[in-house]
């Protein structure tokens, strides 16, 4: 009974997000993750998809995305950082608040997320990659 209660929220917040989008193919993008978003949606569908179902995982982490790419990073730190306490155990959360942190030069905030990552699967290779990118990125600030 569990899984189909998800699998209907799933449904539900997919239906709201294409009536949101513009109905046109090019709009929608799927990130590393597998989940899909609308480049040119308003962040009100998945608010209020988060508003819906609080603990609705995915939807928290979709919002901090959006917000990401609205270039609203605190907002989406925070989605994201909700998305995280509802489920610890997803490696993709950590990656995606330490690719934002990396962009706002907070390396050491950035480091601790993608260890997070790391910690929960030591072979994502995203993850992998971005470490190195933010130890490079230290060693250029220091000379």
């Amino acid at each position: 009974m569990k899984h189909n209660f998800s699998l209907f929220y799933t449904t539900l917040f997919l239906l709201v997000f294409l009536i949101s989008c513009n109905k046109n193919s090019k709009d929608i993008v799927s990130d590393y993750a597998g989940s899909i978003r609308c480049k040119s949606c308003h962040e009100e569908s998945f608010e209020f998809a988060t508003d819906l179902k609080p603990n609705f995982v995915r939807a928290w982490y979709n919002l901090g995305l959006t917000y990401r790419d609205l270039n609203q990073r605190e907002k989406a730190l925070l989605a994201l950082t909700n998305a995280e306490k509802l489920n610890p155990n997803l490696a993709y959360i950590p990656y995606a608040r330490a690719t934002i942190l990396s962009n706002m030069n907070q390396l050491d905030e950035a480091k601790q997320a993608v260890n997070k990552a790391l910690e929960i699967d030591p072979t994502y290779q995203h993850a992998l990659h971005l470490l190195g990118f933010i130890t490079q990125k230290e060693k250029n600030l220091l000379n």
